[in-house]
């Protein structure tokens, strides 16, 4: 008899939770508690880590450099890690005499918009309100275990959660790929191409590694596609290669530049680089 009972209540319970989980309003519902939590739990691991790496030496030094003109151009920084997409922001940090306030609201700023615009781009791939709310939970699940020094007192960071490090330059280099993509043929006459090429330019110009990135990334996408046979995708994946080396090369000038005008001192090698090629097979291994 209860064997009996179940199989019958069974469909009858499925089919109210269905209903439930079909609700419009119940989805709109679940999804704004979905991304408020994922907003709130940024906004407390972003400010806990700004406040961790207020008096780093890394964070500080980089906005110091704009006190006056003779301190910027007598200043040596590295060719590898100019930060120059982050430029007039620690120009702001001088203009408010570098407070604590200002270090710590940047960088919850910076990590809201990161992870703001990251969430927009998850959402353009998936707009279902559960499946993208459920995402959204989970983004903030992950986002919060991850602590801001590996280990107590170490220089760099492992989140986001600080002005010189990267967190908002990763979505340049997405919607620089969007450009890309999304560019029409042929692509010398695009305005989507050469804007790609001008964020992508900056992005390498600021920081080199997205020049590996970019690089590495548009060969593993070929060398794949080539094995799926999909020539499309590796027409499209050559372009991207294409277009990686020429907005390299423009980055890389773009530094050159300021060093040649003495606009401010460009270091390469020398153990200031935080970057260099490989020496020996144990390094590539």
């Amino acid at each position: 008899m209860p064997l009996s009972t179940k199989r019958r209540t069974t469909p009858a319970k499925r089919s109210r939770a269905t209903g439930i989980i079909k609700n419009p309003k119940l989805q709109r519902i679940y999804l704004a508690i979905s991304l408020t939590a994922l907003l709130a739990s940024c906004l407390y691991w972003a400010y806990l880590g700004a406040r961790v790496q207020q008096t780093n030496a890394d964070q500080l030094v980089s906005s110091f450099l704009f006190k006056n003109l003779a301190t910027f151009h007598g200043a040596y920084i590295s060719g590898q890690h100019t930060f120059l997409l982050k430029w007039p922001l620690f120009l702001l940090v001088e203009l408010f005499k570098y407070s604590t306030g200002i270090f710590v609201g940047l960088t919850m700023g910076l990590v809201t918009l990161t992870v703001g615009l990251f969430a927009l781009v998850l959402y353009r791939i998936e707009r279902r309100p559960l499946i993208f709310g459920t995402i959204c939970l989970a983004l903030a699940a992950t986002l919060i275990a991850i602590p801001p020094e590996p280990v107590a007192g170490t220089l760099l960071p492992v989140n986001m959660a600080m002005l010189t490090t990267r967190n908002v330059e990763y979505i340049f280099y997405i919607i620089s790929l969007g450009l890309l993509v999304t560019a029409s043929r042929p692509l010398i006459r695009s305005k989507r191409l050469w804007l790609s090429v001008a964020i992508l330019s900056i992005l390498v110009a600021s920081d080199r590694l997205f020049l590996s990135l970019s690089v590495g990334g548009s060969l593993l996408f070929i060398a794949a596609y080539t094995i799926a046979k999909r020539w499309d995708m590796v027409r499209l994946g050559l372009e991207w290669l294409a277009t990686s080396f020429g907005s390299s090369c423009m980055g890389v000038g773009i530094v050159w530049l300021l060093g040649q005008t003495h606009t401010i001192h460009i270091v390469s090698g020398g153990g200031v680089s935080p970057y260099g090629l490989i020496s020996n097979f144990r390094d590539f291994a």
